[in-house]
């Protein structure tokens, strides 16, 4: 059986490859789900955040910036990993744990 440090590693893991654009990945949070086979656990992570306007004189710098602001999303997502083996079952839509 694997602990709840292990299970949280293990999660931001496969965010990192299943998300490759994924980042400043958070955990949120960690729980034993509902039929007692898995960790839930909750990351959340920033996608974009790239400058959608060029540099230019048509462009100030706060223009600039707010396209920066919109462009990036945070996004939360459940984790699931098996408490027994620590193996990688699959990732949800967020629900509150």
């Amino acid at each position: 059986m694997i602990d709840f440090e292990s299970a949280a590693a293990i999660a931001k893991d496969n965010a990192k490859k299943l998300v490759p654009n994924a980042k400043n990945i958070q955990l949120e949070g960690v729980v034993i789900s509902k039929n007692k086979k898995n960790y839930d656990v909750a990351l959340s992570y920033e996608t974009g955040g790239h400058d959608n306007l060029a540099a230019s004189h048509d462009n100030p710098a706060t223009l600039r910036s707010i396209s920066y602001i919109l462009g990036k999303q945070r996004y939360k997502k459940i984790f699931m990993v098996n408490r027994q083996t620590g193996e990688f079952v699959g990732f949800k839509q967020y629900e509150d744990l």
